[in-house]
């Protein structure tokens, strides 16, 4: 298992990518592990949401707001898979 793997969108942060760019990276690590590490059972990202806004950078690692509001990275990951499965 690949656990908290992923990329952060805040757009102050020193350490942080833009939102396009995270997508990118995504799709790719995704593409990569299928493509290079056949025994990697799970793929995991940090994170899905939190339960509260937490207004610090950790709120650009989520997928969904608080409210489950859907980040373009969700959208993003969602079509992908989607498209993989056929």
């Amino acid at each position: 298992y690949i656990t908290e793997s992923g990329w952060n969108d805040h757009p102050h942060w020193t350490h942080a990518v833009r939102p396009a760019q995270r997508i990118e990276y995504t799709l790719e690590a995704i593409d990569y592990a299928k493509a290079n590490w056949p025994y990697v059972e799970t793929l995991g990202f940090w994170m899905f949401r939190t339960p509260a806004p937490t207004h610090s950078f950790l709120d650009y690692y989520t997928f969904v707001t608080p409210e489950f509001v859907e980040k373009p990275i969700y959208s993003a990951i969602r079509d992908f898979a989607t498209k993989s499965d056929k």
